[in-house]
């Protein structure tokens, strides 16, 4: 039998029929406008790598969803910017779990997550498609430290880590269980964002510009992780929002809708406090159309980004 994903609508009835988790509602949004200034962005090229696949069912990936497999991607963005170098958001799984995923992240999670990953799939071998190579690499962007967007920091030992100090501490004190192991990154010295007395950006209560500017802003999207951080980047040609695994697929942030049961309550650090973030992300886009959203393991982003295509237009 060939089973079609659930759309957006499907879902929203299976939630409003009583047949699934009863969702807290919307976070209190104070008004914004937001308006980019794109002739005065610097000239960055933005690019979408699936460095590997893994499978589970939908019903975990988005409540109320169907008892089928679905296979989603781990994807890194890979973006060149013309002052601060080649930056990725996010570093998927590394050479290490190339060799040999039973070493990491483990045979429990591949077991787990069927992890499909080609002999030179890590970000930093494809690097060459673009004529570039793993020094090149300045900054790495950590929306959250789970195995599957941390474990190929260790092939990157000369770039500066950007992350939330409360990401930090719970990847390295937290279980496997949980989604951690900190192997790739323990020996690491982060730069930790602080987002405490900014200003708010969007439906955001306060963000970061990294490089001031306003081509890579960080979002405090805490929930998944507790220190979970979503991406805007923001292009002469339009903006892309990377919610990290704040949303794992369209669906949790376009009902927007929960997790799976397991999980949330498995790997969550907090359900309700995730839905707040993808209240945002929902009004945002609802407002703003053109806003590009890439979730964290969307099956459709395998067909709607291909590397080595550059990213050159809203999706």
């Amino acid at each position: 039998m060939n089973h079609k994903p659930l759309t957006t609508a499907a879902l929203a009835l299976s939630l409003i029929g009583g047949c699934a988790t009863r969702i807290p509602p919307a976070p209190p949004i104070a008004d914004y406008t937001w308006t980019v200034e794109r002739q005065t962005l610097p000239d960055a090229t933005l690019r979408v790598l699936h460095v590997a696949t893994m499978t589970g069912l939908e019903k975990r990936q988005i409540d109320g969803g169907a008892k089928v497999q679905r296979t989603i991607p781990c994807s890194v963005l890979v973006l060149e910017h013309p002052t601060e170098g080649l930056i990725l958001i996010d570093s998927g799984y590394g050479r290490r779990t190339a060799a040999d995923p039973k070493d990491y992240p483990g045979a429990m999670s591949v077991r787990m997550t069927n992890i499909k990953m080609d002999a030179h799939g890590a970000v930093a071998d494809r690097l060459a498609d673009i004529e570039l190579e793993p020094s090149d690499v300045k900054h790495i962007v950590i929306t959250h430290l789970h195995h599957d967007h941390a474990g190929g920091i260790e092939d990157f030992p000369d770039a500066t880590l950007w992350m939330d100090e409360r990401e930090w501490v719970a990847g390295t004190r937290t279980s496997l269980f949980h989604g951690y192991d900190p192997r790739p990154y323990i020996t690491r010295q982060p730069s930790f964002v602080r987002f405490w007395g900014t200003e708010p950006y969007g439906p955001f209560p306060a963000h970061v510009d990294l490089f001031d500017d306003e081509s890579i802003i960080l979002l405090p999207s805490s929930g998944h992780t507790p220190g979970s951080i979503a991406v805007l980047i923001n292009l002469p040609r339009g903006s892309f929002l990377y919610t990290g695994d704040t949303a794992w697929n369209d669906a949790n942030w376009q009902i927007p809708a929960p997790k799976g049961r397991l999980a949330r309550t498995v790997v969550e650090a907090n359900w309700r406090e995730n839905m707040n973030a993808l209240w945002r992300i929902r009004d945002w886009h609802q407002k703003y159309p053109d806003l590009t959203i890439i979730a964290g393991h969307e099956p459709q982003s395998m067909t709607r980004f291909h590397w080595p295509e550059e990213v050159i237009a809203p999706k």
